[in-house]
């Protein structure tokens, strides 16, 4: 088993909207290893526009994992549109070659920190039915799973499939 991240020098920043470009980066990159894994497309990204990047940052808590000067792993948090005294964690992302060195937990740490401190109660998220290795670490985190399922509501035909699970953590 590999060492920890923080024995391996790794860092958790909230980027801004200036840290566009890293931002865009690592999303593209998670993307491209995993197409089914977020409510997007890669080809819709590619296409976005350097504002539209700008205000997804500005309007969240996006993190970013830093690791010998790489970024090798994001996730956001956000206030949830259909209940606002709820937080969101989305756009969970780890870089295949930084896995199984805590950073996973690192990162959801930084979103529960961070709902927390802006006094929301519940943080919840989705997880792609049969993504096991999400659902443990984010059991592992002490999020509980709801029991509330559904289909993503995305325009992607490759999702269209997919089944999603409810999880949740009180705080």
């Amino acid at each position: 088993m590999s060492s920890s991240a923080c024995d391996q020098g790794v860092r958790i920043q909230r980027l801004l909207p200036d840290d566009w470009e890293r931002y865009r980066s690592i999303r593209l990159a998670g993307l491209t290893e995993a197409p089914t894994a977020f409510g997007s497309s890669l080809a819709h990204e590619i296409a976005m526009t350097e504002e539209v990047w700008r205000n997804r940052l500005a309007g969240r808590a996006q993190f970013a994992a830093i690791w010998q000067g790489n970024t090798v792993g994001t996730v956001g948090g956000a206030q949830d549109r259909e209940n606002a005294s709820q937080a969101l964690l989305v756009g969970m992302w780890v870089s295949p070659d930084a896995r199984r060195m805590g950073i996973g937990e690192m990162l959801v740490r930084a979103v529960v920190e961070w709902g927390t401190a802006e006094g929301f109660p519940t943080i919840k998220l989705w997880v792609t039915e049969g993504n096991d290795v999400a659902e443990r670490l984010y059991a592992r985190c002490g999020f509980a799973r709801t029991g509330a399922a559904g289909r993503p509501d995305f325009s992607n035909p490759d999702h269209d499939a997919l089944v999603e699970m409810e999880y949740r953590i009180e705080r």
